[in-house]
């Protein structure tokens, strides 16, 4: 009859959308931003000192980039030169 949405955390809801809305086949922020520079994921990797890899699970959304260390973020920001706020999601 309807989806109990009312009886599921914040967190599960919040998936259940973005699979809904497709959300997973849009590009991540960290990839708008990195086009926008003009930059591949290799440079990126050399200049910010992250793993080439880490990038990509970023962008493919393997891993959330939320949940990546502080360091982390703030090296990739600055490296493409934004602010924190623009690549996480």
């Amino acid at each position: 009859m309807f989806n109990p949405y009312h009886e599921i955390g914040l967190d599960h809801f919040v998936e259940h959308m973005n699979d809904i809305l497709g959300v997973d086949k849009l590009p991540s922020k960290l990839k708008k931003v990195r086009l926008e520079k003009q930059m591949t994921q290799q440079n990126l990797a050399s200049i910010a000192g992250v793993p080439i890899r880490t990038i990509q699970q970023y962008e493919q959304r393997q891993k959330s980039i939320n949940k990546a260390s502080a360091e982390t973020v703030y090296l990739l920001a600055e490296a493409l030169g934004c602010d924190i706020k623009d690549i996480l999601e």
